[in-house]
């Protein structure tokens, strides 16, 4: 269900009713953190096709409005629109070469393509690779 509470607007709160920030006792019975607690940042979604199923979801849940959900994807399906930025395109390029390298069986040349292949690849991969360094030679 839908807050449903008037907004300044005169339009309905499209807020979940259980969770509206604006018109709940709840949200103005905020503590206060203690001293050196630090808020809990939710870790950001990268998938953009994960984020608009989970607003699907929460639509058909009625946690979320459709027009929220609307919203939210229509602004997906801009950035999707506008491409990479010329950093992620460093990045794409670099994890390619890395595995041009690695499947032609050899393991990372540099401390850069380690670091990368530590983010890409998986625990047994990167013993692997280790191995070939070893080996002198790869599979």
């Amino acid at each position: 269900m839908f807050c449903n509470t008037t907004s300044p607007s005169g339009n309905p709160c499209a807020h979940p009713k259980a969770a509206c920030p604006l018109h709940t006792p709840e949200s103005a019975s905020v503590e206060p953190l203690a001293p050196g607690d630090e808020p809990q940042a939710a870790k950001p979604m990268r998938d953009p096709r994960l984020l608009g199923q989970l607003a699907v979801e929460r639509v058909f849940e009625e946690n979320a409005s459709p027009l929220q959900a609307a919203r939210l994807i229509r602004t997906l399906r801009t950035l999707h629109a506008m491409g990479n930025l010329p950093e992620d395109e460093d990045r794409i390029l670099a994890e390619v070469e890395l595995r041009g390298v690695v499947m032609n069986g050899f393991p990372p040349r540099n401390e850069k393509e380690w670091a990368l292949a530590r983010e890409v690849f998986d625990d047994d991969a990167i013993r692997e690779f280790h191995r070939w360094e070893e080996t002198g030679h790869g599979w």
